[in-house]
């Protein structure tokens, strides 16, 4: 069972008291493994100053966490409590000027942001590990307090976190049309805390992260990242999507993925009129490291007005040498009923894009996903 508790108000002054909290009891089916209860509590009192163009942050806490466990340790305890303060400094700037792109009046942004955090160092290798894991390293993580999920683990800190972000944003509409950022973070300290058969980092640097994305033009948007390690001078991980939907169910996506020595994917994706109430869709998703199809889809729908029906086969592969797959038939009447096995979820996850022919509340250039 799970208990959680979340709260916030403002104080006098402008200040923010948030106050979160949580009871959890962990069981596990394997004989000899950890079980117990924790309580977390973390009150936390944030101090926001400046105005639109600049703010400051700073910000302070205490984490408070208590164990019970069910089977005492090797010492004997069968209770164990960890309590860190938790102090960060959150600033940012934003320029402004105007400019053009495509023709439009434009407004673009030069949003410069520090982060810094510290969190002394606690021993907590006798603290049994229920939930904890390290975050995957990206843009909203290097501006987080802990590298760790759960709330078993809480890392050690004094760093910095240095980024920059420019936006152009669209005068007449204020839709944001492109986005570019980077960043890094930067350590003081040495890692201490670590989780289970996991190296401590090295180093005094963190990877390099990159964004770029938008839309470039009415029909076409972007996305792609970058992480740079500037230890090794290689790249980590690269991603590119690039999305074309000039109008409802019409969507062509292709995309490559790659992380070292993990992966290389080639990533492609459509739905689109065929003519006489007919679309069809696809996937289809190609590891070039490994030499095989990881994932594909194929399929047809058909718009008869007040009824749809749709077919798709799915082939998926599970391991390296066993595949799955799966032939779906629906006829389906529009708000009424269907019979056979429905697609659309699989068609939702599969084609980003993806449009419901039979519902015409559907935007009209992005349908729903």
């Amino acid at each position: 069972p799970q208990l959680t508790l979340a709260g916030n108000r403002s104080v006098l002054g402008g200040g923010e008291l948030d106050l979160s909290a949580e009871y959890v009891h962990f069981a596990h089916p394997t004989p000899g493994s950890a079980e117990g209860s924790r309580a977390t509590f973390y009150p936390s009192l944030a101090w926001p100053m400046g105005g639109t163009a600049l703010t400051v942050i700073p910000k302070l806490g205490v984490h408070h966490t208590q164990y019970s466990l069910d089977t005492p340790l090797s010492g004997g305890r069968d209770s164990i409590t960890r309590t860190l303060p938790i102090f960060s400094l959150d600033s940012s700037v934003v320029f402004e000027r105007d400019t053009t792109w495509g023709g439009r009046d434009m407004i673009q942004t030069l949003e410069p942001r520090l982060y810094y955090v510290n969190v002394p160092y606690r021993y907590q290798d006798d603290i049994p590990n229920f939930d904890s894991g390290l975050y995957d390293f990206n843009f909203t993580q290097i501006f987080a307090e802990n590298i760790f999920s759960g709330g078993d683990r809480i890392a050690n800190a004094s760093q910095i976190t240095a980024a920059v972000t420019s936006r152009l944003i669209d005068t007449d509409t204020g839709a944001e049309r492109l986005r570019a950022a980077l960043g890094q973070r930067y350590y003081f300290v040495d890692q201490r805390v670590t989780l289970p058969g996991v190296a401590a980092r090295t180093g005094r640097r963190a990877d390099i992260l990159a964004s770029l994305g938008g839309r470039i033009s009415r029909s076409t948007t972007i996305d792609t990242g970058w992480q740079y390690n500037p230890r090794d001078s290689i790249t980590e991980r690269f991603n590119f999507d690039i999305r074309f939907q000039p109008g409802f169910a019409k969507v062509i996506n292709a995309g490559f993925r790659y992380t070292r020595d993990v992966l290389r994917d080639l990533d492609l994706s459509a739905q689109w009129p065929l003519g006489g109430r007919w679309y069809g869709v696809a996937r289809y998703n190609r590891s070039l490291r490994d030499h095989r199809v990881t994932e594909a889809l194929a399929g047809l729908e058909y718009d008869g007005g007040c009824w749809v029906f749709r077919t798709a086969f799915h082939r998926f592969a599970t391991t390296d040498d066993d595949v799955t797959q799966a032939l779906f038939l629906q006829l389906e009447l529009n708000d009424l009923a269907s019979v056979g096995s429905s697609p659309l979820d699989l068609l939702r996850r599969t084609v980003g894009g993806y449009g419901t022919i039979n519902q015409p509340l559907a935007d009209p250039v992005f349908g729903r996903e």
